[in-house]
């Protein structure tokens, strides 16, 4: 069984690997070429959801985000924080904003000083989609500049 990707999506013809999963089920390898930069949604997919451990996943169980220290005391709080992060990445509102949000050291997510928790993906965009590093990390700060901007 093969996927195909959707169309638009900058992908031609053989170069790399990428694994597919649908419905939780691993299908063959596809062999892939990038004809431009890829979008983050072309590597992310909806439906997003949190998993109240700390981790938000694309539909495909593509790590997205990790929190940096979840305890019993910011638990509610996180749980909040990611619902949202999840309804942004879904394309609906979030409940409330958060002033404040900047990113250090290219995905470390911060709230005015205290550090929140880090974007993922970076092993699936190189490892797993063979993205040389500039292109990984063009893709990987279009997610993380349209989350921001969206819970800002």
């Amino acid at each position: 069984m093969t996927v195909d990707c959707p169309s638009g999506a900058g992908f031609s013809q053989p170069v790399f690997h990428v694994l597919h999963t649908v419905n939780g089920k691993r299908l063959k390898k596809k062999n892939l070429t990038m004809k431009t930069t890829p979008k983050w949604t072309d590597v992310w997919h909806a439906p997003f959801w949190y998993d109240d451990c700390g981790y938000v996943f694309d539909k495909d169980s593509v790590m997205t985000f990790t929190v940096d220290d979840l305890t019993e005391e910011n638990e509610k709080w996180f749980k909040t924080f990611c619902d949202d992060m999840v309804k942004v990445l879904n394309g609906e509102q979030p409940s409330q904003k958060y002033p404040g949000l900047t990113v250090k050291d290219g995905c470390d997510l911060y709230q005015y000083e205290p550090i929140l928790g880090y974007f993922r993906g970076w092993g699936h965009l190189t490892g797993g989609l063979n993205l040389p590093e500039k292109e990984a990390a063009a893709v990987q700060d279009e997610l993380i500049k349209y989350v921001i901007d969206k819970l800002s």
